[in-house]
């Protein structure tokens, strides 16, 4: 049997927190489904479309994004790629502010297309992760 002994990093959302927010969406649905308060319905039934969303994408866009030596295997919402190192055009990380709050994000740029992706999306600081990268060879601005 041949073992691959090549390092791969995976980063995604924390699974716990898309766990914590499908038992949440149970309560919620509960809770709209024996109210008997037309307002309280109406609040419980949005709580869980959101709560549920929320569990949904933790869940099933994890890790959203592999970097091995061979490349980089991308899985979000929009976009479903593996790309080879070459592939890529550049790797960036944007630090940007708005309205008194400083945001940090990934960015990828491959095939006229640019990925962006948050700490949310990652479960780390998109600086750690672009340090990683950088390490595997990706070509950085």
């Amino acid at each position: 049997m041949d073992i691959d002994r090549r390092p791969t990093c995976r980063y995604g959302p924390d699974r716990r927190l898309g766990w914590g927010a499908a038992g949440l969406t149970i309560v919620a649905l509960v809770a709209a489904l024996t109210m008997t308060d037309p307002a309280g319905r109406l609040v419980s039934g949005l709580l869980t479309v959101v709560l549920g969303a929320y569990a949904f994408l933790g869940l099933a866009y994890s890790p959203s994004l592999v970097a091995s030596s061979d490349g980089l295997h991308i899985h979000t919402l929009s976009v479903t790629a593996t790309l080879r190192w070459d592939q890529l055009t550049a790797v960036r990380v944007d630090n940007s502010t708005h309205l008194g709050l400083s945001n940090r994000a990934l960015e990828l740029d491959f095939d006229d297309q640019l990925v962006v992706l948050g700490r949310r999306s990652l479960g780390v600081d998109p600086q750690e992760v672009y340090g990683v990268l950088r390490s595997f060879g990706a070509p950085t601005v």
